[in-house]
């Protein structure tokens, strides 16, 4: 990556930009400023897109966006696509859960860990394996490198976890990024109505995304 200044940061828009750079060093302002440069250069605030990893990491983006004092002033209707990279995810997968094996009424995102570390430890002894097999697979899972159908040993275990889950019309936090690159790469008409939204897409904390996440972020772009 080559060294740029601030504001050569903000204003290239013509090619894709990393930026490095310390805790506290600014880097969430820079966002913020990228994306008032953006606008400011006649961008569809429809065609920009920002991801988090937080929920108040996207209300503190949205709030410094909107502020006149501080901030940088843009209204509100002129706000870009702001969201988390899983509640990105879930909206997604509202498109079309029976791709997935989901009903669309009352589909609910389950984060609560020890019930998901149970039901891959039922998942397990119905196939025959044990617990260990079953932590193991829920911790593989969490990697983000997950495929169904996949060879490995603890993929079935996977799948059986899915299978109760979809009883429940229930999904995972992680599940929400990964069943919706499933989605995305199964319906172009979807995945085309995400590019036109991702045309400019800025990911905070990036170091932090896992194989599934980098997997969105490329369907997304490419």
């Amino acid at each position: 990556m080559a060294s740029y200044d601030y504001d050569s940061i903000v204003t290239i828009f013509d090619r894709p930009t990393l930026v490095l750079a310390g805790p506290g060093a600014g880097k969430t302002f820079l966002l913020g400023d990228r994306v008032k440069r953006l606008l400011e250069a006649g961008v569809n605030p429809d065609a920009i897109t920002v991801l988090t990893f937080a929920r108040d990491a996207s209300l503190h983006m949205q709030t410094k966006l909107l502020d006149t004092k501080g901030g940088f002033g843009i209204p509100y209707k002129s706000l870009p696509n702001i969201s988390t990279m899983h509640s990105l995810g879930f909206e997604i997968i509202n498109r079309k859960p029976k791709f997935v094996g989901l009903r669309k009424s009352d589909l609910r995102v389950q984060e609560d860990e020890d019930v998901k570390e149970l039901l891959y430890r039922d998942a397990a002894l119905i196939l025959g394996h044990s617990e260990a097999d079953g932590d193991l697979a829920r911790r593989c899972k969490r990697l983000g490198n997950c495929e169904r159908g996949g060879t490995v040993p603890g993929c079935s275990i996977c799948e059986k976890y899915w299978s109760i889950m979809a009883k429940c019309n229930c999904i995972d936090f992680d599940d929400q990024v990964l069943f919706a690159c499933q989605i995305l790469e199964g319906n172009g008409d979807i995945l085309a109505e995400y590019w036109d939204k991702c045309q400019h897409l800025l990911v905070d904390e990036y170091q932090d995304i896992n194989a599934a996440q980098f997997r969105l972020i490329i369907l997304l772009i490419v």
